[in-house]
C-alpha cells in the first residue's frame, strides 16, 4: 500500500447542474495571470455598470471559483421613478427589467443593496457572505460565437468523464445561504 493510496484527486471538469453551498470571495486569479475582484464598475461604453462577485463553492470537499455577473442601468435600479416604470412595463423595459430580477436575487441572499457612492452597488460588504449559487453546465460555442452554450442535464448525464472535458461551470443564480434557492 502506497503513501498516498488514500489521497482523492480532484475530479477534472464540470460538476453536476444545482445549487451549491457558496461564499463570496475577494478576489480570483484567472489562468492567464490577471486578477478579477468583487466589485462594481462603469461598463466599457459608459452607459451601464457590472456587478461582479467572486463565488466560491463547495462541493464534497471540492471547491470551484467562478465569476457571476450582472449588467444593469444604475437609474433602473436607483431612480425611484425609473424603477417604478421598468416594473409597470416588462416588455417595454426588458433588459432592465431582467438586470431587477437578477438583481433581486442578490438582495435576497446579501440584505439590501446599498449604493458604493461611486454610482454604483457597494459590492465588498458582500465579501464573506454565505449564500447559495447556482451552476448551470456550458459548453463553447462550436460555431466561434462568443457566449457559452448551456447543456441541457439529460445530455450532460449520457456524457463520459472524457466527453464533459470542455465544459464548464457557471454561476447563474445566487439565492439565500439558509433557505433552498429556486431553481432558474
Amino acid at each position: 500500500m502506497g503513501l498516498l493510496d488514500k489521497v482523492q484527486k480532484q475530479k477534472r471538469g464540470p460538476w453536476n447542474a444545482g445549487w451549491y453551498s457558496s461564499v463570496v470571495s475577494e478576489e480570483l486569479i484567472k489562468r492567464d495571470g490577471s486578477i478579477q475582484a468583487t466589485s462594481d464598475y462603469e461598463s466599457s461604453k459608459g452607459d451601464s455598470r457590472n456587478l461582479c462577485l467572486i463565488i466560491s463553492s463547495i462541493n464534497q470537499g471540492m471547491t470551484q471559483t467562478n465569476e457571476f455577473r450582472i449588467n444593469y442601468r444604475p437609474e433602473a435600479l436607483f431612480d425611484e421613478a425609473r424603477r417604478n416604470e421598468v416594473i409597470a412595463d416588462r416588455e417595454k423595459n426588458m433588459r432592465d427589467h431582467i438586470s431587477l430580477e437578477r438583481l433581486k436575487d442578490v438582495e435576497e441572499a446579501f440584505g439590501t443593496i446599498t449604493p458604493n457612492g461611486n454610482g454604483g452597488i457597494d459590492a465588498h460588504r458582500m465579501i464573506g457572505r454565505e449564500c447559495r449559487a447556482y451552476l448551470g453546465v456550458f459548453q463553447k460555442d462550436p460555431s466561434g460565437g462568443k457566449n457559452p452554450l448551456p447543456v441541457k442535464k439529460s445530455e450532460f448525464d449520457k456524457l463520459t468523464e472524457e466527453e464533459r472535458g470542455g465544459m464548464f461551470n457557471m454561476v447563474t443564480q445566487v439565492g439565500p445561504a439558509k433557505a433552498e434557492a429556486k431553481k432558474p
